[in-house]
């Protein structure tokens, strides 16, 4: 009897130990796609491997730095790399929009070599191309050594880098477009392949809107997707989870239910006050402005207004510039500024008006002002 007890409990801490290993080893991450607010998290900064999601940084640099028109010529190398393909042969000549549609929804390998080597001339500086946009994007945690995600020595990012890297994707149009769509034919003149987008998620949730899956012995399974409802994006991530598909669903439930959008910014409200050519102005903006905010956190929003110098009469209304609105570090909203005021065109504004007449460039003097801390 005491030895099945024994048993029984050394079985216990065997499970207990499996399960502890396996949730140190994995990790995920729910934000608010616009803001980069954090909802709900686990391990986020942990670096570890990360499959073919790489391609979401791929795709991104690719279209950065390459017009979805350009032709490129598949190499014997992109030919001959292993895993998942869209069947390029060296030698076809494709545009970066049919690359970036069978790299995003058929996960090929060829494809992103195809577009690192038309890119960059070589997948080694399309690599330093690609860590030199993670760091711009604010990546702490993150080195890429390849386009694909095939498993490389020193090729890692943790969720927290991965929700960054996909929030900053999704504000492309172009990438936007290419990861929401399911199905998408590639056409030459002998021959048409047939892709189908892996992220089940486009199928099976209705405010899905675009993601990458991957999956290696290495990475285990590895989803980055987003959703979009009532004007908020949220982004899950999660590394080496193997529910990944209903984890997502359960976190998007989650966080649309965490989220309120709030007006920050009453349309006609005062943003600042500002003295132009003697006279106090207020500034005023010319729209409501509403952001998601997480419930039960404090926020500090602030602004940052660019004046448009004016060398004429002023009149109430006339639009003198723009709002940039953050949440911390984070452009979150713009705003057009007008006058509170009329200005008389003074002596000093003639003579400058006259000066700068054939000046094309627009001249912004910029100052920051505050919104306050917000709550829900």
């Amino acid at each position: 009897m005491l030895k099945r007890i024994l048993l029984a409990i050394f079985a216990v801490f065997l499970i207990s130990a499996s399960a502890f290993a396996e949730k140190e080893n994995s990790s995920y991450i729910l934000i608010e796609g616009k803001t980069r607010q954090i909802i709900k998290r686990e391990n986020e900064n942990l670096p570890l491997p990360i499959a073919s999601t790489t391609k979401i940084m791929t795709a991104i640099t690719a279209i950065e730095n390459a017009d979805l028109d350009d032709m490129f010529t598949v190499s014997q190398k992109a030919q001959n790399q292993e895993g998942s393909s869209i069947y390029l042969r060296e030698g076809d000549k494709i545009s970066v929009k049919d690359l970036l549609y069978g790299l995003m929804l058929n996960s090929g390998n060829d494809a992103a070599t195809a577009l690192a080597e038309g890119v960059s001339g070589s997948v080694e500086a399309f690599a330093e191309l690609m860590n030199k946009n993670a760091q711009k994007i604010g990546c702490k945690n993150t080195n890429f050594k390849n386009p694909s995600g095939l498993n490389e020595e020193g090729h890692y990012s943790s969720a927290y880098d991965m929700a960054l890297i996909m929030a900053y994707a999704m504000e492309n149009e172009k990438f936007r477009e290419i990861v929401g769509t399911k199905r998408y034919n590639i056409d030459n003149c002998e021959s048409t392949t047939y892709l189908k987008n892996h992220n089940k998620l486009l199928w099976q949730y209705e405010y899905c809107t675009g993601g990458k899956t991957g999956y290696t012995k290495l990475s285990g399974r590895c989803l980055v997707t987003t959703a979009e409802k009532d004007g908020v994006r949220l982004i899950a991530v999660t590394l080496n989870n193997p529910d990944d598909w209903k984890t997502h669903k359960k976190l998007f439930e989650y966080g649309f239910g965490e989220i309120t959008n709030k007006e920050i910014i009453k349309k006609g409200s005062i943003l600042a006050t500002r003295e132009i050519n003697g006279t106090k102005v207020n500034l005023i903006a010319e729209d409501d402005v509403k952001i998601p905010l997480v419930s039960g956190k404090r926020v500090k929003i602030t602004g940052k207004i660019h004046l448009k110098e004016k060398y004429s009469e002023i009149k109430i209304g006339d639009l003198l510039g723009y709002a940039d609105i953050y949440l911390g570090e984070y452009p979150v909203a713009k705003v057009s500024v007008k006058s509170g005021q009329k200005v008389k065109q003074t002596p000093f504004m003639f003579i400058k008006r006259f000066i700068f007449r054939d000046s094309k460039k627009a001249e912004f003097k910029t100052f920051n002002f505050e919104l306050g801390v917000f709550y829900i």
